[in-house]
């Protein structure tokens, strides 16, 4: 936590205090309200960083496991799309959406199985990464 001192005609100055008291401007007045709505962010914030980071890994995992089977793998960056991973070799095309921790959610699930007008012998699965698992549970769709 910082603490903020100004005076009349000096620069600020800025020194450390322990957590428990709270943010205190030049004329003596507490802030510590503010400490707590920028920790409740905070701490949201870096849950959705983590679960985000946390996907990408897990595709780039995906992305790892298919290379080396042979394919070769194209990643949809932002998810925006249905698959996050499309993967064509010599045993076919794969169109792969990735979880992590739970299975895809039933409108996803509906929307990947109506898809249409992919070329035969192609499948649409859906993989999910359990935390502390290597190996992916893979659902043909």
């Amino acid at each position: 936590m910082i603490l903020i001192d100004t005076l009349p005609g000096s620069r600020d100055t800025r020194r450390s205090m322990s957590g428990t008291e709270g943010i205190r401007d030049g004329r003596g007045q507490d802030h510590s309200c503010y400490q707590a709505m920028e920790g409740e962010r905070m701490s949201e914030e870096r849950k959705r960083v983590n679960a985000k980071r946390k996907g990408t890994r897990n595709e780039h995992k995906a992305i790892r496991a298919l290379e080396d089977a042979g394919y070769h793998c194209t990643r949809s960056a932002g998810s925006l799309g249905l698959f996050d991973i499309i993967a064509i070799g010599r045993q076919g095309v794969r169109l792969i959406q990735v979880k992590t921790n739970d299975d895809a959610r039933p409108h996803e699930r509906e929307q990947i199985q109506i898809f249409d007008g992919i070329p035969p012998g192609a499948t649409k699965e859906v993989w999910i990464y359990q935390d502390y698992v290597r190996k992916p549970v893979i659902k043909v769709l």
